[in-house]
């Protein structure tokens, strides 16, 4: 892989409403510690309700920030 185009950090998992993760599913990385605060049984109603289920899908989770900065991601 060249690049990536978005990468989700763990900073973002303070912001989560409830767990509610809508939005996720447009990175292509997260990290384990945002993965293990999702809250599915808060985020697929409300993809549901919106018809819109895409940006709940779970992208490739790493376990730390540094770890998609290494190889053999980079």
């Amino acid at each position: 892989m060249d690049k990536f185009d978005v990468f989700i950090a763990d900073g973002i998992g303070k912001n989560m409403w409830r767990g509610n993760a809508n939005g996720v599913g447009t990175a292509d990385f997260t990290i384990r510690r945002l993965f293990d605060r999702m809250r599915f049984d808060q985020t697929y109603p409300n993809a549901l309700t919106s018809t819109v289920v895409g940006p709940v899908k779970v992208p490739m989770v790493v376990d730390t920030d540094i770890e998609i900065l290494t190889e053999p991601f980079v």
